[in-house]
């Protein structure tokens, strides 16, 4: 059985709410300790074994839970895949499962370690972008995901792969300084930090926290509201306990509403009226796709080019990952001799692994 399949499996939605991110990556861990062992059946659980090896197996019903959350989200970003596409994917769809199975196994103690951080980190930036839990769920299922436990059991498949390949091939590859000034001098225009803004702003929302648009009478009443609070901080009223009172955008009004944010990176509405304003100006209330908004311009820094001793440790990284992206395949084609890689009759289309 899969490791996502097994979490999902395990645990029910209010059980993930009521265990927390701790005791997730706990039971996450244990779900890959327990990967079963490839036999001679021709089914699990009444499922069929397409994939069987030493250490794991995949079955049918695994491999259609995984494909089927694949095209939702391919669905979700409005594609829909042809026959021709659709049968390219399922062979991608199955290697990436066998992949992902042999890495798990080859993980290590360090190797689960470093995972674990790393997705305490990635949840971290998931919440902080979403104020309240409906909305990141909802999010989550937009993007073709049907839950929150079966989210961070993905997210914990592919960052414990990225982990185990890291330290099987990163040790290996040696970048040069040369290398590194040679790619900074052709790859140059990457490192261009943009015209880059510090702002506040009050934001009044044109939505419910359901996505139901409000009415034209309540939106009427909204902007003169927000005219109000602009003629309150005009006079002298602290912008920053202003937007804490009011302000709609739970991301920014704990910090008194202030962001920042880098030119061509951001609405252009929001853009186009902070280049108006001359520092400790105030925008008139304007509109944007997500509702009414009035800005104060704190700072600007001009845009520059970052030095090659500011980037070359990025710089070393990119190399890096290319090197190991060309040294993958080698990697993959030891493992799948190693676990013994077989696929069986049941699988409805051709498949070997390469």
């Amino acid at each position: 059985m899969s490791a996502m399949l097994k979490l999902t499996r395990l645990m029910g939605r209010h059980f993930i709410l009521k265990l927390g991110i701790a005791r997730i990556l706990l039971l996450i861990s244990f779900s890959f300790y327990s990967s079963s062992v490839a036999q001679d059946n021709v089914e699990i659980d009444g499922s069929p074994i397409w994939i069987q090896a030493n250490g794991f197996t995949i079955t049918e019903k695994e491999f259609q839970s995984a494909f089927d959350i694949s095209t939702r989200a391919t669905a979700a970003k409005g594609s829909i895949l042809s026959p021709a596409e659709s049968a390219i994917a399922k062979v991608k769809m199955l290697e990436n499962l066998v992949i992902t199975e042999m890495l798990i196994l080859r993980a290590n103690e360090t190797d689960r370690k470093k995972t674990k951080k790393k997705l305490e980190q990635t949840v971290g930036l998931y919440r902080k972008t979403y104020p309240n839990q409906e909305q990141y769920v909802s999010r989550l299922r937009a993007m073709g995901i049907p839950s929150e436990e079966v989210f961070l059991a993905m997210l914990w498949n592919r960052l414990l792969r990225e982990s185990v390949i890291e330290r099987e091939l990163e040790p290996k590859i040696h970048v040069s300084k040369s290398r590194i000034a040679e790619y900074y001098r052709n790859e140059i225009v990457q490192f261009l930090i943009p015209e880059t803004f510090h702002v506040q702003h009050i934001h009044f929302a044109n939505r419910d926290p359901k996505g139901n648009g409000f009415s034209e009478f309540i939106l009427e009443e909204k902007k003169k509201l927000l005219e109000s609070l602009r003629k309150r901080a005009e006079e002298g009223e602290s912008f920053s306990e202003l937007a804490l009172k009011h302000s709609d955008d739970g991301s920014t009004k704990g910090q008194g509403g202030k962001f920042t944010f880098q030119s061509g990176k951001i609405a252009p509405e929001i853009e186009s009226e902070t280049t108006r304003l001359s520092l400790g100006g105030l925008s008139g209330v304007f509109s944007t796709q997500y509702g009414f908004h009035i800005l104060k311009l704190n700072k600007v820094i001009p845009s520059r080019t970052q030095e090659l001793m500011e980037v070359e440790d990025v710089v070393r990284g990119v190399l890096k990952k290319r090197a190991v992206s060309r040294n993958l395949p080698g990697l993959i084609h030891q493992l799948a001799e190693a676990y013994s890689i077989k696929s069986t009759d049941a699988v409805p289309f051709p498949f070997r692994m390469k």
